[in-house]
């Protein structure tokens, strides 16, 4: 677990530390949470043919629906 510099380094390293840090984020962005729709939009349905399915079943779906 991280803890804050003793107050003694502060002044040495600083300046380092949010160098180090800037070149961190900049290597590996925080990336935003991603809802749970985008999740499933990701969703790894395995190698049972799962996307196949899931694009038949749209176009079955579309071709079923009322016209107003």
């Amino acid at each position: 677990m991280a803890s804050p510099l003793p107050s003694q380094l502060v002044p040495l390293l600083s300046e380092t530390l949010d160098k180090f840090k800037a070149v961190i984020d900049k290597a590996m962005p925080v990336g935003k949470k991603r809802t749970a729709l985008e999740e499933a939009e990701w969703e790894d349905e395995g190698e049972d043919g799962g996307l196949e399915r899931e694009l038949m079943l749209q176009c079955k779906l579309v071709g079923m629906t009322p016209s107003i």
